[in-house]
């Protein structure tokens, strides 16, 4: 596999799970009702789980974080292989 390519897939990826975080994220907003006077607290898991939906979407992007820093580390090698 060719380096150009490969940085393309990193970033292809590190992009696509950028954008999931994004969407995962704004389910943490959707997810509770408009707190009302004897309501319980809303706790923003997924529903019917113990899932945090917050700390799901930063993990995600943390990995896009990684995805998009690793593609620019295997550029910036490819392009000190090519002078040397």
């Amino acid at each position: 596999m060719k380096l150009r390519t490969l940085v393309l897939a990193l970033a292809i990826a590190g992009v696509g799970v950028g954008l999931a975080a994004i969407v995962i994220s704004e389910q943490n907003f959707g997810s509770c009702p408009l707190a009302t006077v004897g309501t319980p607290p809303c706790d923003h898991t997924f529903p019917g789980t113990t899932i945090w939906i917050g700390q799901t979407a930063s993990e995600i992007s943390i990995v896009a974080l990684a995805l998009l820093v690793s593609s620019v580390a295997v550029a910036l090698y490819g392009s000190l292989v090519k002078h040397h």
